[in-house]
């Protein structure tokens, strides 16, 4: 009797995130009320599949087996919604703030446009705050003890320091560096991130003079990437794809909005929504790596955004009203496919190389005030897309091939 092999090597990471944050407060008073609600989510996590350095992986095929597949998959779905409302005889006050910060950190330009760092000190003192003090707990030795326990526990609480700190978030297949990996069938190495975000902050205050204001802040960075590192050596009977993808989840766009509204004989209402993203996908096969056989050899990378910001602030005063808001998209990225410097493709079919990037951003600031009295409004919506896409072959690499050999560097872009 004689044996047969019929195997697939498979390497496989998956992370699936799933926050959702729900904030409210209100306050009324006689003389005056302050209704405050802060929710913060802050994400930083990697992502790796890989075959690691000097490997030796033989997959073969005698059915439908002989496949070496390295996958690596990030799924994020995250959403923040919150409200505060306050009324008071005098004065009231309404303030929301939802911030989702994942795999970055709050830029020095963000902070200045948010009070120069003001907003994540009010948070910060927002959490950190002893609410268990020895009035409500009582002067018994528990009491005090609990009490003790718990300022310990409040007093280093933060989130500037997540704010404000460079962080990582990596999604990452790859063949290590002189590794040797042959097929009978196909070899893919595929990275993947996909990311759902919806934030909304909504801050409304009625009384005698009635401030509102909703602040909405949503920051991305990520990189994607799918490679073969330096020297490593690859052999398929079939198909070679290196494939990394960012993109939104069920294309729905990534949604920021901030509401702010105020009422009474001076009413004033603020809005501010930002959304940053910064992304880095790449397919690539590094230095003096060998491609020495498959009958077709494919490296894409491709990056969707779909982005939609709104801001609205509005008041109504008999005496006057201040209505204000202000809405950003930013998007910046980097889109690379390449093969790196001394490269060697020999006994390939075909060669495709492709870059693709495709963005729409959507920033709309919508401000209004009524008023007897003087009444004044402004509104400013920005957009920008800056992105950066290659897609090519590196110094003194040399390819062969019996097809076509083909490089794409595609750009759509929409703000």
């Amino acid at each position: 009797n004689t044996g047969s092999e019929n195997q697939t090597v498979q390497v496989w990471a998956r992370d699936h995130i799933d926050a959702d944050g729900y904030g409210g407060s209100g306050s009324a008073a006689g003389l005056a009320g302050v209704g405050a609600t802060v929710d913060v989510t802050v994400i930083r996590n990697t992502v790796t599949a890989f075959i690691g350095q000097y490997a030796v992986v033989n997959a073969e095929n005698s059915g439908s087996g002989g496949n070496v597949n390295v996958l690596a998959e990030a799924f994020r779905d995250v959403a923040s919604y919150v409200v505060a409302a306050s009324g008071g005889g005098t004065v009231g006050v309404g303030a929301a703030v939802s911030i989702i910060s994942i795999g970055a950190a709050l830029s020095a330009d963000m902070q200045s446009n948010l009070g120069n760092g003001a907003t994540a000190g009010f948070v910060d003192g927002r959490i950190s705050s002893d609410l268990l003090s020895p009035q409500n707990m009582g002067t018994t030795s528990y009491g005090s003890t609990t009490d003790a326990y718990v300022s310990s526990r409040t007093s280093t609480l933060n989130v500037s320091s997540y704010l404000n700190d460079t962080s990582l978030n990596k999604t990452q297949a790859y063949i290590g560096a002189n590794s040797t990996v042959t097929a009978d069938n196909n070899i893919s190495v595929t990275a993947t991130d996909s990311t759902k975000v919806i934030a909304s902050a909504n801050g409304a205050a009625i009384s005698t003079v009635g401030l509102g204001g909703g602040v909405a802040v949503v920051i991305l960075k990520s990189t994607t990437e799918a490679f073969v590192d330096d020297n490593a050596q690859l052999s398929a009977n079939g198909t070679i794809l290196l494939s990394a993808t960012n993109h939104e989840q069920s294309n729905a766009p990534i949604s920021v909005q901030a509401l702010g509204g105020g009422a009474g004989a001076i009413g004033a209402g603020a809005a501010v929504a930002y959304l940053d993203v910064d992304n880095t996908t790449r397919a690539f096969i590094d230095t003096g790596a060998r491609i020495l056989k498959a009958t077709a050899l494919t490296l894409t990378a491709t990056d969707n955004n779909l982005l939609d910001v709104d801001a609205l602030g509005v008041s109504a005063g008999a005496a006057g009203g201040i209505g204000a808001s202000v809405a950003r998209a930013a998007v910046i990225g980097w889109v690379q496919a390449s093969l790196g410097d001394s490269v060697q493709v020999s006994n390939v079919g075909t060669l495709d190389i492709s870059a693709i990037w495709n963005t729409s951003a959507d920033a709309r600031a919508i401000a209004g005030a009524i008023g007897i009295g003087a009444s004044a409004s402004g509104a400013v919506a920005i957009a920008s897309v800056t992105p950066v896409i290659q897609a090519y072959i590196g110094n003194t690499a040399t390819v062969q091939t019996t097809g076509a050999i083909t490089l794409s560097a595609i750009s759509s872009s929409y703000a």
